[in-house]
């Protein structure tokens, strides 16, 4: 009688482990967890621009704000922080000394205020979050104009912008593309 006990006992056993593998094959997937956020941002400049303008761009991704001069017909920077995150991208211009009365007199000047932008989010484990990123870029073409109207503008601060975007713990967007 205790063989068959015994021998019952241990189908019990071996019914109920199978019974176990069963459930965890059928474990749904963990949802990948938002960790960090990685933007890049892009300022073009044209000739023009970089002959009278002297252009910085202030960056800040909430470790401190930090400054580049822009030498080249684009300015990029891609920078990856922990969410919840906040980037913010300020674009200044300023005429180089002594030629402010040169751009005013200039037949034609060419200039744009283009950008663009992509994000990823991250998740713990170091992989991009399929889905979550976004790439955009402003519709902003390069113009002409006489120097007289490019020198009127300036003095109107339509050059100088401030870019800002906001991040939730989430990995979600939560302002508009600018401010």
């Amino acid at each position: 009688m205790k063989k068959v006990f015994l021998l019952f006992a241990l189908a019990a056993t071996l019914f109920a482990a199978c019974g176990q593998d069963e459930n965890k094959e059928s474990v749904e997937p963990a949802q990948p967890v938002p960790d960090k956020v990685r933007m890049s941002f892009t300022f073009d400049a044209t000739d023009d621009m970089l002959r009278y303008l002297d252009i910085t761009v202030v960056y800040d991704d909430g470790t401190g704000e930090r400054s580049e001069c822009v030498v080249a017909n684009q300015w990029s920077k891609s920078l990856t922080v922990k969410l919840p995150a906040t980037f913010t991208y300020k674009y200044e211009a300023r005429v180089k000394a002594d030629l402010y009365d040169t751009m005013a007199a200039a037949e034609a000047i060419s200039f744009t205020r283009h950008y663009s932008y992509a994000y990823d989010i991250i998740d713990v484990s170091g992989a991009v979050i399929p889905g979550m990123g976004r790439e955009h870029s402003s519709s902003h073409p390069t113009h002409s104009g006489v120097g007289a109207r490019v020198a009127e503008r300036y003095n109107e601060g339509n050059f100088d912008k401030t870019y800002t975007y906001t991040f939730d713990a989430n990995g979600r967007n939560t302002t508009n593309d600018q401010k």
